[in-house]
């Protein structure tokens, strides 16, 4: 079996679980209603294994997005490009930086660790989510069908990521589907999910 493909199933699944894992030793954490930076943040009691896993999660996908790029430029340099500095961003905005600089207690960003911290994870994230896109382009012609899956799987990311971003600013009082959409734990986790999928398949595809 391909170990690229393991190597980068591994870090997708680690990701989403360890999260659950370090929850319970951080009394009062909610997936439901906390993002996942809460758990790096200065009260969090697991907040240097989070910070860890953060700066590992950042390096293992520089190396992913460089060894899909090798894979895949001579299918179409001008998207594997694309994609290249889509996962790098990602790593380094969102990944390495958020295990550098913590998120605060609230959601306001008053220090200047908060900042750095909220808009390199904004960049790295919502660039993120185009690299599904980017997946569908590379493999549409080799393979229509999972081209198709794999579009699905972008457009249910985007519509994710926009309901993740849209319920910060939705009162908790809320009820009804406002109640739902303002669980920001929740969509961020599912949006991980689908921004993970189209790494896990490129490097299946490869094999």
């Amino acid at each position: 079996m391909n170990k690229w493909f393991v190597f980068t199933l591994i870090v997708c699944l680690t990701d989403c679980i360890l999260p659950f894992i370090l929850a319970c030793f951080y009394p009062g954490y909610s997936h439901m209603n906390m993002v996942l930076s809460s758990l790096g943040s200065e009260r969090s009691q697991v907040r240097t294994v989070f910070n860890i896993w953060m700066a590992c999660l950042g390096v293992s996908f520089i190396f992913i997005g460089i060894h899909l790029f090798v894979t895949y430029k001579g299918m179409n340099p001008i998207a594997s490009t694309i994609l290249l500095i889509i996962t790098i961003s990602y790593a380094v905005f969102d990944c390495i930086i958020s295990s550098l600089f913590s998120v605060g207690d609230s959601k306001e960003m008053v220090t200047i660790a908060e900042k750095i911290h909220g808009y390199g994870s904004a960049i790295g994230c919502t660039l993120f989510v185009f690299a599904g896109l980017l997946a569908v382009i590379l493999v549409w012609r080799r393979n229509v069908a999972v081209g198709r899956l794999l579009l699905v799987n972008f457009i249910l990311s985007f519509i994710v990521f926009i309901i993740f971003i849209a319920g910060e600013n939705i009162p908790q009082d809320s009820t009804g589907v406002l109640k739902l959409m303002s669980y920001e734990g929740l969509w961020q986790r599912i949006s991980f999910v689908f921004m993970y999928i189209p790494y896990i398949v490129l490097m299946r595809l490869e094999s």
